[in-house]
């Protein structure tokens, strides 16, 4: 089971990867909409990571990035996830604080998991997105990732 949460993490990078180099070669078609929304991935996947290790944020789940940071934030939450499976079990048990002020206590495989699906989540609206703008989508489901 560790195994198969590293690759969906692995996964996870690689995609997130995928859309940042995306943006880069069509910085000036970069909408404020797709940064926004990019952004709130990564800035959701460090809030969990945060949640998990009781540290404390330096971004809200809104906050925009520029362009020319996403790929630093991306490695250090993939990194900081890969962590956090290596050095906890996955049923160990997570109480945490959500945005809204309430207690709540999951098992660290649910977290982990929604973390990747949040994540494929908001790739799958900015790719619906660009479809709607006339730009190519990327594919980046799951399971074209290993072929």
């Amino acid at each position: 089971m560790i195994s198969f949460f590293k690759e969906l993490f692995n996964y996870n990078h690689y995609q997130n990867q995928s859309v940042i180099e995306a943006f880069d070669k069509q910085e000036e078609m970069l909408q404020q909409h797709d940064l926004k929304l990019f952004s709130h991935i990564l800035n959701a996947h460090q809030v969990w990571n945060i949640r998990i290790d009781k540290v404390e944020s330096p971004f809200g789940i809104w906050d925009t990035h520029p362009l020319k940071k996403l790929p630093q934030i991306n490695a250090r939450n993939y990194a900081a996830s890969i962590d956090i499976i290596d050095r906890f079990a996955l049923t160990e048990s997570v109480s945490y604080v959500n945005s809204r002020g309430e207690s709540h206590q999951k098992s660290l495989r649910d977290i982990l998991f929604h973390i990747v699906n949040h994540s494929t989540h908001h790739r799958a609206q900015i790719m619906l997105l660009w479809r709607q703008f006339g730009k190519k989508p990327l594919t980046t489901d799951y399971i074209y990732y290993n072929n």
